[in-house]
């Protein structure tokens, strides 16, 4: 009876072991995410909710910062031949088009 009971505290001690061993794997990742999230911030990037790491977006012709959920407001040229790419019109963004200063697409300026 003592030699089974012997084994059933070893069998608990053990898995009290590995259970302690696998918190300690998780708490290790977590400062290595945690220190991986400073680095991206010190550099000037973000993460998005899917995990991507992109830089700061900033408008190009006005210079503003953009949040994720804004937009830049351009336009595509007409596909003539597939074999040329595509050129895109950039006329700002929302900060761009006030109700006081609405641009015109001929008066923004041309980036090429």
């Amino acid at each position: 009876m003592i030699f089974f009971l012997s084994i059933i505290g070893f069998c608990v001690t053990a898995l009290i072991f590995l259970y302690f061993l696998q918190i300690e794997e998780k708490i290790k990742k977590t400062i290595e995410k945690q220190s991986k999230k400073k680095k991206i911030q010190s550099k000037g990037l973000e993460i998005n909710t899917h995990g991507i790491i992109s830089r700061a977006r900033n408008c190009p012709v006005c210079k503003i910062g953009l949040l994720s959920s804004e937009y830049l407001i351009c336009s595509m040229e007409a596909e003539e031949n597939s074999e040329k790419k595509r050129q895109v019109h950039i006329y700002g963004c929302p900060h761009c088009f006030t109700s006081e200063d609405l641009r015109t697409p001929s008066s923004s300026k041309s980036f090429r």
